[in-house]
């Protein structure tokens, strides 16, 4: 490849039919593993592209590296709504990196979910995994790789947590129960932290302390996640919450998967909740050590899991009833907070609910 193919123009040929498609196709925005396939409709590039740039595909077109890295971009902003905003804040030298590894951790979850059954899925994913090593091999095809060859030669990105990320994705095809926080936090080691892994490796701080800071934002973001999407994780036979932790309530896997909000089940969740907070003050610290437009997006990921974390408490642990969620405005004052301050929001120890009352750092509030 030419050093200048990122500046030449794109051919009119493949590029510019996939460019269309992109244009008008709209990508649903869920988390792996959450919503029943029957509630949404699949990603319409996935299979068309599979039939392009698949295993079982003919001999296609390699794309230049601007044609690639456009076609990640596309696949970026046409997926995820907030990643334009998350785009417009990063260094424009950085922002097509970014693009780069969205596309690879987009298409890497849609193998596992939207496969049409666990075969299927660990099939391909295996293949993703042999294309990901052909990249770090310098002998990429698919435009995903093409464009992340480009990342990892001008950052010396390591493979290992691109392998871990997959990692978890083929546990996802096998394993949907969990003995205790240890197994399930290993499962985001392998599955949340290896981005952060890759994004201080972008910004070239990953030291270990750094990397342990990250890690336990990385954690914690991704249990609340799961607290939060209880309900619809029951919906496909599917608990995050660990066994352990169910004898304390008096709970059984049965009311779980009713998905019905009782006492004992809002009270198992109010308490991993009050656990999990400690993830986010543990790795607060990593904002004041790295650059300012990193600390910026960490403030503000970290500042929204404790929000999402104040929101399932504010209903007093029920996230059967109604969706949890961050309302706009607020998002709108984190991420204006975000880019005004350093200082870490306060938090909030909620106790178990007793008598009627659930104990607060400072008071008390009625359940």
């Amino acid at each position: 490849m030419n050093s200048d193919s990122h500046d030449s123009e794109p051919s009119t040929s493949l590029y510019d039919s996939l460019q269309a498609a992109s244009r008008n196709a709209r990508f649903p925005d869920f988390n792996h593993h959450r919503i029943p396939k029957s509630l949404v409709k699949n990603h319409p590039y996935l299979e068309a592209d599979l039939a392009i740039f698949g295993p079982e595909s003919q001999a296609f077109e390699v794309m230049t590296l601007a044609q690639a890295s456009d076609y990640c971009r596309r696949l970026a902003v046409s997926h995820y709504e907030n990643f334009s905003i998350a785009s417009w804040l990063l260094p424009r030298a950085i922002r097509p990196h970014f693009h780069h590894i969205y596309a690879y951790c987009r298409w890497s979850d849609d193998l596992a979910d939207e496969s049409p059954n666990q075969t299927e899925a660990l099939k391909r994913l295996d293949w993703w995994q042999s294309e990901l090593d052909r990249c770090f091999s310098g002998e990429a095809s698919h435009p995903v790789f093409v464009a992340l060859q480009s990342t990892l030669a001008e950052h010396r990105l390591d493979q290992k947590p691109f392998n871990d990320l997959l990692s978890a994705f083929r546990q996802d095809q096998v394993v949907n129960r969990y003995d205790t926080d240890e197994q399930l936090k290993d499962y985001c080691r392998r599955s949340a932290n290896p981005v952060g892994r890759i994004v201080l490796q972008l910004a070239n701080v990953d030291s270990e302390q750094c990397l342990a800071w990250s890690d336990s934002i990385c954690t914690s973001l991704q249990l609340v996640n799961f607290a939060q999407d209880m309900s619809r994780d029951a919906a496909i036979d599917r608990i995050y919450l660990p066994r352990s932790r169910w004898a304390s309530h008096g709970i059984d896997e049965k009311m779980i998967l009713d998905a019905v909000a009782t006492e004992p089940l809002c009270k198992s969740v109010l308490s991993w909740i009050d656990d999990l907070r400690l993830g986010f003050t543990s790795g607060w610290e990593l904002t004041n050590h790295v650059p300012g437009w990193l600390s910026r997006d960490i403030r503000l990921f970290a500042s929204g899991g404790l929000a999402i974390a104040d929101a399932i408490t504010a209903k007093s642990g029920d996230v059967w009833s109604q969706r949890i969620e961050v309302s706009k405005s607020s998002k709108v004052w984190l991420l204006l907070r975000a880019m005004m301050t350093r200082k870490p929001p306060r938090i909030k120890r909620f106790g178990n609910v007793a008598n009627g009352k659930r104990i607060v750092s400072g008071g008390s509030q009625y359940a």
